[in-house]
């Protein structure tokens, strides 16, 4: 048996803890001196301590904790709930770094990893192997991934060049978000790859554009910003508005797999709204 103290140490749970555990009927000693007071634990008690404390870990409430023991749940369930919470912990950790990442490349001058200024160009008409759909963007992710997955595959039969995304959306809305993804090809060779019953990737062209705005990035998308600035202002400086789709042109894939290799093109279909765009800008404010 062991006094509250040394159950303490050896259970690396507070004192005050086990005294509150014990006052809300939780977790009682297994026995308590009717002269001194002092409360005494058993070893046997060590893993139904460890339960108590797995589960709170998982972020449930006392209540449902008791709830849970006097249904007597199971180790292997409590082992596939921390299982569970691990893998949470894991994306939000990745989901930090990304954030982090994200905060890096603003705290950076935009000049540090633009190749270039913005390049008003024509664009011919262009075949490309794609599929659109309105997705979400917590689906757009996933159905990024599989398909550029296929770039090794496609490539080895020389029947892509350039991963591409479109975005045809009005506004931007992470709930409705209206993309095109896939590779753009050398000619119309009447392909159709087929990723799921849902996703099949098909031939379409892709028509002229006589006026592109056109910025190169280098780095992962914590660094669009910075090109879609640098577009925002020359339009302003120039009198252009912006249409649509925006292209986003993988001009280079890291081959290691990390994001700061890679060389992306933006591209924005813009017109002319007016001659003199220092009058414009005047007229605007």
């Amino acid at each position: 048996m062991f006094d509250t103290g040394k159950f303490s140490r050896l259970a690396r749970v507070s004192k005050r803890t086990l005294r509150y555990y014990d006052s809300i009927d939780l977790f009682k000693p297994q026995t308590v001196d009717a002269d001194t007071g002092i409360r005494y634990y058993s070893a046997e008690q060590f893993a139904d301590l460890n339960r108590i404390v797995s589960l709170k870990e998982l972020g449930l409430s006392l209540d449902q904790i008791r709830r849970m023991l006097e249904e007597d749940v199971s180790k292997e369930e409590i082992y596939g709930m921390l299982l569970l919470k691990k893998a949470e912990a894991e994306q939000k950790l990745l989901e930090d770094i990304q954030r982090l990442r994200s905060i890096e490349a603003r705290l950076q001058s935009p000049e540090l990893y633009l190749t270039q200024g913005v390049v008003l160009k024509s664009v011919p008409e262009q075949p490309i192997l794609s599929y659109r759909n309105v997705l979400t963007g917590e689906k757009l992710l996933p159905l990024y991934q599989n398909i550029l997955g296929k770039v090794p595959i496609l490539a080895g039969r020389k029947n892509v060049s350039h991963f591409a995304t479109l975005m045809h959306w009005d506004e931007f809305d992470m709930e409705s978000m209206d993309a095109e993804l896939g590779f753009y090809i050398p000619k119309r060779l009447d392909l159709r790859v087929e990723l799921s019953e849902e996703v099949v990737l098909t031939e379409r062209m892709l028509p002229a554009v006589d006026e592109m705005a056109s910025v190169i990035l280098v780095g992962g998308p914590e660094r669009y910003p910075a090109g879609l600035e640098a577009v925002t202002r020359w339009c302003e400086e120039n009198g252009y508005d912006i249409n649509k789709p925006e292209r986003y042109i993988f001009l280079e894939m890291p081959p290691d797999g990390n994001p700061d290799d890679t060389i992306i093109e933006l591209q924005f279909p813009v017109y002319r709204i007016h001659s003199d765009p220092q009058s414009f800008l005047t007229t605007a404010k």
